[in-house]
């Protein structure tokens, strides 16, 4: 059996992030503040810190698609927009759904309304970002409920 050595520096380091990881699982992150960004930075110019954190955080996890009721509040200028789908829900009305891509750097992420998603994956959409982008930006691709 091969040992590992650790530095005192890199000891403390790894305690202080074993730390981190046990206050989140014991408290939740809502309790946490500053929140705890994996791999992210909160640096998009949006109007509500907490979701700009969001987008972080899906940037920072690697992820293809953020699904969210909320599509407003993820819409930047540095977002492209593709119009999806009119809806009719009780509790809203008639509304129109949009798709929003986020190109940055090698990173990129679709956020999207749940019935658009449901809908994808009904027809059998490829998740990967390009390709999901490429499918639904064709005309003819908008499909109501």
């Amino acid at each position: 059996m091969k040992r590992f050595s650790v530095g005192c520096n890199s000891r403390k380091t790894a305690k202080a992030y074993t730390g981190s990881i046990i206050d989140i699982m014991k408290y939740g992150p809502d309790s946490l503040d500053p929140y705890l960004i994996l791999g992210g930075e909160e640096r998009f110019a949006m109007s509500d810190v907490e979701y700009a954190g969001v987008l972080a955080t899906a940037f920072g996890a690697g992820a293809d698609i953020l699904v969210t009721d909320n599509l407003m509040d993820f819409a930047t200028k540095d977002a492209s927009v593709v119009d999806t789908q009119v809806v009719n829900t009780t509790s809203s009305g008639q509304r129109s759904l949009q798709a929003l891509r986020y190109e940055i750097g090698s990173a990129d992420l679709i956020v999207a309304h749940p019935f658009d998603v449901m809908q994808w994956l009904r027809l059998g959409y490829d998740f990967t970002p390009g390709t999901l982008w490429s499918a639904i930006q064709k005309p003819g691709n908008e499909p109501g409920l």
